[in-house]
């Protein structure tokens, strides 16, 4: 029981951190660059979709949120820059 109580804490941290550290610069660089972008258009969604995929991925994003990877970032404002309305 112990063991996901430390695991779950582990998790939110890594949700919180991935918040901070790149999904909001990234929308924040993405508001500067593409204001039509249609993640721009429900921020509330947006943010809280990005908070619970980094806390299922977390053991894959722990490692880029500690040592920094201004490449992963890149590449993460490109995968945004690509979505668009399908029709």
């Amino acid at each position: 029981m112990e063991y996901l109580i430390v695991i779950s804490i582990v998790a939110l941290a890594t949700g919180f951190s991935s918040m901070y550290e790149l999904i909001i610069p990234t929308i924040k660089t993405l508001e500067q660059e593409d204001p039509g972008n249609i993640m721009l258009e429900n921020k509330t969604l947006t943010y809280v979709t990005c908070f619970l995929l980094s806390v299922l991925t977390f053991p894959l994003l722990l490692p880029r949120i500690i040592f920094g990877s201004d490449k992963f970032k890149h590449r993460l404002l490109e995968s945004f820059k690509d979505v668009k309305i399908p029709t």
